[in-house]
């Protein structure tokens, strides 16, 4: 198979439009850099694309530059996006907000508990690559994640401490985090057993 055949088949994923979360920044600029930069010839059609992709706050940002020449108006707005959304503080600040904000989760809620299990798999993946996420890390923080799970969860925890402490370990934030994805594999029916 040819290679001009072979890029023709392939799909064409859409870009997500960025508005100005934090958390989705890295995503949007991947698919921003693999689908537009690297097929477009020029700064202008960069930033014309740059344009139609952000809505919202990072609209206004990308917008503020539209009245530059192409190729200083497109490098400045992803300079200016990468400083508001794309710095690993910023980016750890939304993570380490968003769990510690997250809703209680009703006992026998198991959707719930699953979304819980996948952004805390996450936030354990954002931290091996930022420094910032070591504050989850904290046995406050982890405590107050705990917080976030139904009572009988509670005992569940507590016995996972206990086992960790007996082998002279700390008890880190990737330990809560295996405890809660086992626990939303869990059918449901066995979620409330003790």
């Amino acid at each position: 198979m040819s290679a001009v055949v072979k890029h023709l088949q392939k799909p064409t994923p859409d870009i997500k439009k960025f508005g100005g979360n934090p958390l989705e920044y890295r995503k949007f600029y991947r698919q921003f850099q693999a689908r537009i930069v690297a097929n477009t010839d020029n700064d202008e059609e960069k930033m014309t694309y740059l344009e139609q992709f952000t809505y919202g706050e990072a609209s206004k940002v990308v917008s503020g530059f539209s009245h530059l020449i192409g190729e200083h108006a497109y490098s400045a707005a992803i300079k200016q996006l990468e400083e508001r959304y794309g710095d690993t503080e910023v980016i750890a600040n939304a993570f380490i907000k968003r769990a510690l904000e997250w809703p209680t989760i009703q006992a026998g809620d198991s959707r719930s508990l699953d979304d819980f299990s996948l952004f805390l798999i996450e936030c354990e993946n954002a931290a091996e690559s930022m420094e910032a996420m070591r504050i989850l890390e904290y046995s406050e923080n982890i405590k107050r994640l705990m917080m976030k799970l139904p009572f009988y969860f509670h005992d569940r925890w507590r016995n996972v401490v206990m086992r960790t402490k007996e082998k002279k370990e700390s008890v880190t934030f990737t330990h809560f985090v295996q405890f809660v994805k086992q626990e939303a594999k869990r059918p449901t029916t066995q979620l409330m057993e003790i």
